[in-house]
């Protein structure tokens, strides 16, 4: 009888020492997104004009990056940890149709 308790919480162990660290990396995946959008963000604010339409080739590049990282983002914080998720998919529609709001959600 000990020895089952024994294996269990072994295996236990094991399954929350394999948790952390995937909880661990991908803490660490959040902060460099974070890092490099609050970069980008500072960096668009700084020269970018008030008119969208008046935007240059490299400053709606910059607002499409951000646009992407916020939705890697986004895809990022709802996983779980046991469960890995292809991060570099690209996304779909049902993704962004999830991720905005519609004017019935206002």
């Amino acid at each position: 009888m000990a020895n089952g308790i024994f294996e269990e919480l072994s295996q236990a162990k094991a399954i929350v020492h394999k948790n952390m660290m995937e909880v661990s990396e991908l803490y660490g995946q959040t902060t460099m997104h974070i890092h490099s959008l609050r970069q980008m963000f500072d960096a668009i604010v700084e020269d970018a004009p008030k008119d969208y339409l008046l935007f240059n080739e490299r400053q709606m590049s910059l607002l499409n990056a951000m646009h992407n990282n916020v939705l890697a983002l986004s895809r990022l914080i709802k996983v779980k940890p046991g469960e890995r998720a292809d991060l570099t998919a690209p996304v779909n529609d049902k993704e962004l149709s999830e991720a905005t709001p519609s004017r019935h959600d206002k």
